[in-house]
């Protein structure tokens, strides 16, 4: 059983780039098979653009035009400490590097 969460960024930066950021935010994290995927102990962390209907659902409900979306899959059980904490680091780190 997984525990998902997901961060919606208004950014300049490019989807591609984004998981070499993430490897650097937090070391122990790789690259994964998968285009715009980031393993970790703990976490799987996909990076996509945001789809029409979720720009649609972010403007009306807040105000906000997001563009990107990461997606974060906690294993519940094998490593979830250090997927929780590689978690907010990683979220912290992102808003940061996306302020407009």
């Amino acid at each position: 059983m997984a525990i998902d969460y997901e961060l919606r960024l208004c950014t300049r930066l490019d989807t591609a780039q984004i998981p070499n950021l993430l490897t650097k935010l937090a070391p122990g994290l790789e690259t994964g098979q998968d285009p715009g995927t980031v393993l970790g102990t703990g976490v799987v962390i996909s990076v996509l653009p945001e789809s029409d209907l979720g720009k649609q659902i972010t403007k009306e409900k807040y105000g906000l035009a997001s563009n990107l979306r990461v997606h974060f899959r906690l294993d519940k059980f094998d490593g979830f400490e250090q997927g929780r904490k590689t978690t907010v680091k990683v979220s912290l780190g992102l808003l940061e590097a996306a302020k407009v």
